[in-house]
C-alpha cells in the first residue's frame, strides 16, 4: 500500500467493520507508516472521549435505581395538574369562542328581522349597528382559531360546528348587504345622474334596483354557496379561517360605505 489511510479506512479499522484481508493489508501499512499510526491513535482517543461523554449524558438522564414510584409520584401529580389546568383553559377558551360566534349569529338574524321589509325586499332602515356588531363578533373566533390543527375527532366536530355558525352568520350579513348595496345604488343614481331628489324617475330607478339585486345575488351565491363546499373540504385548516377573515373584512368595508355616500 503506497498511500496513507483514509478517514473511512481508519473508521472501519477502529469499528472492526473490515474484512480479514482488508485488515491485514492495513496492519502491514501501519507497521511501516508512522503518520498513519499517529492518525489511528488520535481517532481511537477521540472515540474514547465520545463514549465517555455519551455515557455521562445517559447517566444524567437515566433515573437512579434508588428512585422509586413514591419519589416520582409528586412530580407525576404536578404534571397531571398542569395538564388538567391546560385542558380546562382550552375548554374555557373554546366555550368563549362558541358563545361569541353564536352571539354574532343572533345579531345577524336580528338584522334581517329589524331592518328588512320582506314584502318589498327592501330595507326598512340603513342602520348598520347590528350587522357591524355581528361581523366584529365573527372576527373574534376567526382570529382565535386561525392556524389551529385539530387532531381529535371531538375537536374536528367542534371545529365543524364553529365553521357552520360562521358561514351561516356571514351569509346572513351578506343577504342584508345585498339590499344595502341596492339602497346605495339608488343614492348614487339620485346624486350623480338623475339630477333629481331620491325617489323620482321611478322607472329608471326601479330598473337599477332590480339589476343591482340580480348581480349582487349572483355574487352572493358564488361566494357563500361555493364557500360552503370549500369550508367543508378544508374545515379547520388555515385556508378556511383565511377565507372567513377576508369575507368578514369585505363585509365590514361594505357596511362602512353608507358613511361615505
Amino acid at each position: 500500500m503506497n498511500h496513507h489511510l483514509t478517514e473511512e479506512e481508519l473508521g472501519g479499522y477502529i469499528q472492526r467493520t473490515l474484512t480479514d484481508a482488508q485488515r491485514e493489508s492495513l496492519d502491514q501499512h501501519l507497521a511501516t507508516c508512522d503518520d498513519c499510526r499517529a492518525h489511528l491513535t488520535a481517532h481511537e482517543a477521540q472515540e474514547r472521549r465520545l463514549r465517555h461523554a455519551l455515557s455521562a449524558m445517559l447517566n444524567e438522564v437515566t433515573p437512579s435505581e434508588k428512585m422509586t414510584f413514591a419519589a416520582l409520584k409528586p412530580r407525576l401529580a404536578r404534571v397531571h395538574r398542569n395538564v388538567r389546568a391546560a385542558r380546562s383553559w382550552n375548554w374555557l377558551l373554546s366555550g368563549a369562542t362558541a358563545a361569541t360566534a353564536l352571539a354574532g349569529l343572533v345579531l345577524a338574524l336580528a338584522t334581517l328581522i329589524q331592518n328588512i321589509n320582506w314584502t318589498t325586499a327592501s330595507l326598512r332602515s340603513s342602520s348598520i349597528s347590528l350587522p357591524a356588531a355581528a361581523s366584529f363578533l365573527f372576527m373574534v373566533p376567526v382570529l382565535s382559531q386561525f392556524g389551529t390543527r385539530p387532531s381529535l375527532s371531538t375537536r374536528k366536530i367542534w371545529t365543524a360546528l364553529l365553521t357552520f355558525v360562521l358561514w351561516a352568520g356571514t351569509a346572513i350579513v351578506g343577504l342584508y348587504e345585498i339590499l344595502l348595496l341596492q339602497e346605495l345604488s339608488y343614492r348614487c343614481y339620485a346624486r350623480f345622474w338623475s339630477g333629481a331628489r331620491y325617489g323620482q324617475d321611478y322607472g329608471r330607478t326601479w330598473g337599477i334596483g332590480v339589476w343591482s339585486v340580480f348581480i349582487l345575488a349572483m355574487v352572493w351565491i358564488a361566494v357563500f354557496i361555493g364557500g360552503a363546499e370549500y369550508h367543508y373540504k378544508h374545515v379547520g385548516q388555515r385556508s378556511s379561517w383565511k377565507w372567513f377573515g377576508w369575507t368578514i373584512a369585505v363585509e365590514l368595508l361594505i357596511l362602512a360605505l353608507p358613511l361615505l355616500i
